[in-house]
């Protein structure tokens, strides 16, 4: 602010009814002199009013007072943020789409299907169905013939090692008829040597080729069929054996 600006505000400022009010001065009349004296013909006295000098010194002080707010108005108001809730907040809202009814769809219980029994639990009558399917099987029948005829030729084998003891003995027998001491311990030889013959070598390849067997028909899916020693499964075996081989010579 210029000086001039400043010098015009202060004479406004003296002029003023509220300068007169601070400063304890009447303010200046402006009306005519001669109606105010004719008015008046005994002048009242006044009361005493402060000297010039002290009105100026009060006056001055507040004037600097006033002047050093217009040149320094502090510090400004802090302007408080705008609330976050008056702000205007867009919300792009998409409208769901028209949702179908569900549809319930009932349960159905599909029935599991059977179980297949255990080829080895099969009774012998269920086993003959299965054993004529797989006898008209030429695979299977192909396996089982290979089975019967190494039978046949263990069986040959063994019975022809057994002869050749049994013709040995008999022959010295001969010999000895008349001596009936010399007869008795040719006879009894024999008869050990054909029991170790048994025990040492016939039983030992019957009961190989008997698993091998029982492994093979197992492996076809023959039923009641697995390596064992069993007495009572050897019996049901042997039941249906006889039947696969009645089946073998019908399929010849």
């Amino acid at each position: 602010m210029d000086t001039s600006t400043i010098q015009n505000l202060l004479e406004k400022l003296r002029s003023s009814t509220a300068f007169a009010s601070i400063a304890g001065v009447a303010p200046p009349n402006f009306s005519d002199p001669e109606a105010t004296s004719s008015s008046t013909p005994h002048p009242e006295p006044h009361p005493q009013t402060p000297q010039p000098s002290s009105i100026d010194s009060n006056v001055s002080s507040r004037i600097s007072s006033l002047l050093s707010r217009l040149r320094d108005p502090g510090p400004a108001e802090p302007t408080l943020a705008p609330s976050v809730a008056a702000e205007t907040t867009i919300v792009d809202y998409t409208y769901p789409e028209e949702i179908e009814p569900e549809v319930q769809i009932p349960k159905v219980r599909v029935p599991s299907p059977p179980k297949k029994p255990d080829p080895r639990s099969m009774s012998y009558v269920e086993s003959l169905s299965t054993v004529e399917a797989l006898l008209k099987d030429p695979t299977c029948s192909g396996v089982l013939l290979g089975l019967q005829a190494e039978q046949r030729q263990l069986e040959q084998r063994l019975w022809e090692s057994r002869e050749a003891i049994t013709s040995r003995y008999t022959s010295r027998l001969k010999t000895t008829q008349d001596k009936t001491t010399e007869n008795d311990e040719t006879q009894n030889d024999m008869e050990r040597e054909l029991r170790r013959f048994d025990v040492e070598t016939a039983l030992p390849a019957w009961d190989a080729l008997v698993k091998k067997q029982q492994q093979t028909m197992e492996n076809l899916g023959v039923p009641m069929m697995f390596p064992t020693t069993d007495l009572t499964s050897r019996t049901r075996q042997q039941r249906l054996v006889r039947v696969i081989e009645e089946g073998l010579v019908d399929e010849m």
